[in-house]
């Protein structure tokens, strides 16, 4: 069932599904079913090595080697795309008219490339037929897809022309690129709602690209505990990188023997760390937070391809993969996002038993240093449950790992490997308990329960150390033999 009513400037409705009452913008309330920012929701970009994926609608990212286009700018003819994106599926306007907004990439010379989506009224209601993209009827239903699209999954919808390696000297000079919104009833000379002048250049600049032979772009941190005893491990990935230049058919030649040299970015903001200090690194770990490349510098094959391996920093988080090289005077380069993590950590929680309380001392992490195992979070939630119904206090648990696992830092920001406080805590293996506020009786007693070899049978769990501070307690399976391994509290 549908209701209506008004909410500040815009029509709001609220339509019951599956027993869920969801609300969306309807009709105009904003500027050409857009919103008054319609100008910020529509983009154009030149992708540099590869187009967006799906037929004119994207759930997924767009291709990351890309760069938003200004109102008058230049694209080169070793690039691959350029589009229009509307980051908005637009709400209807009219009861009764046919509306669309049009895309359109008007070259020097010759016909426009055009895409449209399209509200038509008109088209029988049901079957949820009210809307069509480029000749493809849009299934979700007359109201639903300005809901669907804007609020749910964020879709972005997209024309693209094609014009890597162009042989077409007609297409060569100024593009006019317009976003048109269009009603048989109202404007029907048509509303630009944006306009680019974009001149491409018969230049050849040589494209490079890296990219991973692996299925994701994912590996471990370096130097995390995968053994019982052994503080080692992490992933090392295999990169391509290749380097083409346009051919006199208008294909992709190879250029062998470019010497390739190799960066990495740390992005602040990732794996839990909220300090932002990362400056580029070079191809060695110049920086505790920077992984490394094995070699430093590749050279192109007669395939013109170059290889490397790069292996993840200490610290969980995004690392930004450069490739550059200079081709004909021109600097170029291709970047990836690589996520360092330790995959199927869980937040930590309390309980009436145990609470969570951030360990923070010069790094800040807020509450996001009390991620687990999920094996080790049950038998943590269980000790704490039958050592509260002895008589047992509240276990404070100070410290676990960061969401996405890795060098915890909290000490010192970027510490290097075996330096500062929480040597490991890096794969959720690890429990801090504090003893903050407790007495010397209480804090011998609870040595006591959990040093008895049927509570750590029971539960899994084992005092590695303690200090005047906390219990440091560990999953049994991983008991750790003292004196081996890389760091030692």
């Amino acid at each position: 069932s549908l209701f209506s009513f008004s909410l500040f400037s815009g029509n709001i409705e609220l339509m019951e599904q599956n027993g869920t009452f969801l609300s969306y913008p309807s009709r105009c309330g904003q500027l050409y079913g857009i919103g008054s920012d319609y100008q910020d929701r529509i983009k154009a970009y030149v992708f540099q090595n590869e187009c967006a994926d799906g037929f004119h609608d994207n759930i997924e990212p767009l291709p990351e080697e890309k760069r938003e286009l200004g109102s008058t700018d230049t694209i080169y003819r070793d690039e691959e795309c350029i589009a229009i994106v509307l980051e908005k599926f637009p709400c209807y306007c009219l009861d009764m008219g046919i509306e669309r907004w049009v895309y359109e990439f008007q070259p020097p010379q010759g016909n426009a490339i055009t895409g449209e989506i399209v509200h038509d009224p008109t088209l029988p209601y049901p079957p949820y037929s009210g809307w069509i993209t480029f000749g493809i009827r849009w299934l979700y239903g007359r109201y639903e897809p300005c809901f669907y699209a804007d609020l749910w999954y964020g879709i972005k919808f997209f024309q693209q022309a094609y014009i890597h390696c162009n042989t077409n000297e007609q297409r060569f000079g100024n593009w006019v690129l317009r976003f048109k919104y269009c009603s048989n009833t109202q404007n029907p000379e048509c509303t630009v709602l944006k306009e680019w002048n974009v001149n491409f250049v018969n230049q050849d600049r040589g494209q490079i690209i890296i990219s991973t032979r692996e299925p994701d772009y994912e590996i471990l941190p370096d130097k995390l505990e995968t053994d019982p005893w052994v503080n080692e491990g992490g992933d090392n990935m295999e990169l391509d990188v290749s380097f083409f230049r346009c051919g006199s058919n208008g294909g992709d030649e190879p250029v062998p023997n470019q010497t390739i040299n190799f960066y990495q970015q740390f992005i602040n903001g990732t794996g839990g760390h909220n300090h932002t200090e990362p400056v580029e690194c070079g191809a060695t770990r110049g920086q505790n937070y920077c992984g490394f490349f094995n070699p430093t510098t590749a050279t192109t094959d007669r395939d013109g391809i170059a290889v490397t391996n790069f292996t993840a920093p200490y610290y969980s988080g995004n690392i930004r993969v450069i490739a550059r090289t200079r081709y004909n005077g021109q600097d170029r380069e291709s970047k990836k996002t690589i996520t360092s993590k330790v995959p199927y950590l869980n937040k930590g929680y309390s309980t009436s038993s145990m609470t969570m309380i951030a360990d923070n001392l010069n790094c800040v992490h807020g509450s996001e240093n009390n991620y687990f195992t999920l094996s080790v979070l049950e038998k943590l939630a269980n000790l704490a449950y039958d050592w509260n119904q002895q008589g047992g206090f509240v276990l404070r648990i100070t410290a676990g790992t960061l969401p996405w696992g890795g060098k915890f830092d909290d000490g010192e920001c970027w510490a290097s490997n075996c330096q500062e406080n929480h040597q490991w805590h890096r794969n959720g293996l690890d429990v801090d308990i504090g003893k903050s506020g407790l007495s010397n009786e209480q804090i011998q007693n609870f040595t006591n329960f959990i040093s008895r070899l049927d509570i750590q049978i029971i539960y899994g769990l084992y005092i590695d150390h303690q200090n005047i501070y906390h219990w440091h307690l560990r999953d049994v399976k991983y008991r750790r033999i003292p004196g081996i391994g890389g760091c030692n509290e």
